[in-house]
């Protein structure tokens, strides 16, 4: 099961060359090129644009994968292990979900409406931010994925309820986010966006804080 969920993101890291493939060599027939052939003519700015994304998400992955393999605090967990692809796979999803909206506006495909390619960006942030928030209570210590501050990784049951904290906390605020993003006015998005990140902070401090105190109190 852990091999078929790393092909799924290594499937999905391909699909992106692929499509920044399909990008570069139809980028000279978009709008952008044709606004500005001598900048857009260049090789270089194609190659950027057209591969740079997938390269992150790859990069990502792969820097997570040697830490997880060399990691000397993980501990062998079955909930833990089958945590870790599923949150690689999301925030790669998340990093091709921008490729092909920018390929796209630069290829002409997607029509340059920044007010609808806003929104969907918003609207996959907060999705992306509560899926990976819904896995994070079952990680465990670890230097790959998570908090990883000298209390957390020292000591398991504040790390487990930092986790289930943030993770209830990430999932309201992802929700937050998605719906506002889809349905409310711009001003009004803005204003709910902020004040509920500000509230999930601000909560998420006070109650790690009350844990910490109550744990030094014992």
């Amino acid at each position: 099961m852990e091999s078929l969920r790393r092909w799924r993101t290594l499937s999905l890291i391909a699909l992106g060359y692929v499509a920044g493939g399909a990008g570069y060599v139809l980028m000279p027939q978009g709008p952008a090129y044709l606004s500005e052939p001598a900048f857009w003519s260049r090789p270089s700015i194609r190659l950027l644009l057209a591969f740079l994304l997938p390269t992150t998400a790859a990069a990502i992955y792969a820097s997570i994968r040697i830490v997880w393999r060399r990691d000397p605090v993980r501990d062998p967990d079955e909930a833990f292990e089958s945590a870790c692809e599923p949150i690689l796979f999301a925030v790669g999803a998340f990093i091709l979900a921008m490729h092909v909206m920018v390929l796209g506006v630069l290829t002409g495909a997607i029509p340059q409406s920044r007010t609808g390619l806003s929104r969907a960006t918003i609207v996959l942030f907060g999705l992306v931010l509560a899926s990976v928030a819904n896995l994070l209570p079952r990680t465990r210590p670890n230097l790959a994925i998570g908090f990883r501050t000298r209390w957390t990784l020292e000591n398991r049951h504040l790390w487990m309820h930092v986790h289930r904290l943030s993770g209830y906390l990430g999932v309201c605020l992802g929700v937050l986010i998605a719906v506002s993003g889809a349905l409310l006015p711009k001003a009004a998005m803005q204003v709910v966006i902020g004040w509920g990140a500000l509230g999930t902070l601000v909560t998420f401090i006070f109650v790690i804080y009350r844990q910490k105190a109550s744990s030094q109190a014992r």
